[in-house]
């Protein structure tokens, strides 16, 4: 783009600009799309990224404190995505919140929580957080989806077989079965079973509680 063109440019996003602190000086407000069945996900631009957590499993839509945020005039440096959610605004739309993760692991058999969502930060939402400071609010509807992560062990709980595994299984003509390499966990207590395939499995050794495994997805 030459210089001309991008004189006329920026001349029409300043008007922009400008007609959109119009806006909020005569008291636009932001509307939250909070009905989970209604949330485009796949229309942010963030979602190429994040697809994992934007499939997951949404557990409820919860409020989070803009305390802590710092503030940014969303006019300066990036603004961009400002300027389009604001446009959105302006045409009667609604935003889609942040949005957060609650992390929950299989822990020796039994699915527990292991990082609560007040204790973990956003994953997607800066922009629109820096929006709802601008418009001086102090929270904003946060989108807390359910993330799965992996299987803990403790270790004198469980029996660990392999490297050779055997899995058999009915068919119309009878019994079959069928060998990998990987792990099999057998608990002691319960006798219920995992198993985990060499190459779609690995050990994560950041835990130092458990015996932590990750399956690749």
């Amino acid at each position: 783009m030459g210089i001309f063109e991008q004189t006329n440019s920026r001349i029409n996003l300043l008007n922009k600009i400008k007609q959109q602190k119009e806006a909020i000086s005569k008291g636009l407000k932001i509307e939250w799309e909070t009905d989970p069945d209604k949330m485009k996900f796949e229309n942010l631009r963030s979602y190429g990224g994040w697809q994992r957590e934007f499939n997951s499993e949404i557990l409820r839509v919860e409020e989070y404190n803009l305390t802590l945020h710092p503030y940014t005039d969303i006019f300066t440096g990036d603004i961009k995505s400002h300027v389009e959610m604001i446009d959105i605004l302006l045409n009667g739309g609604k935003l889609i919140p942040p949005s957060k993760t609650e992390v929950y692991s299989i822990v020796d058999g039994e699915e527990k929580i292991v990082m609560p969502s007040d204790t973990l930060g956003l994953f997607d939402g800066n922009h629109r957080c820096n929006l709802a400071k601008y418009f001086g609010l102090d929270t904003v509807p946060v989108v807390v989806f359910k993330v799965n992560d992996g299987y803990r062990f403790t270790p004198e709980k469980w029996t660990f077989e392999g490297p050779r595994i055997r899995e058999e299984y009915k068919t119309e003509s009878g019994m079959s079965w069928t060998e990998y390499n990987g792990v099999k966990a057998i608990s002691k207590e319960t006798g219920k079973v995992f198993t985990f395939k060499e190459g779609s499995s690995y050990i994560d050794n950041s835990d130092t509680d458990y015996l932590a495994i990750h399956v690749y997805r």
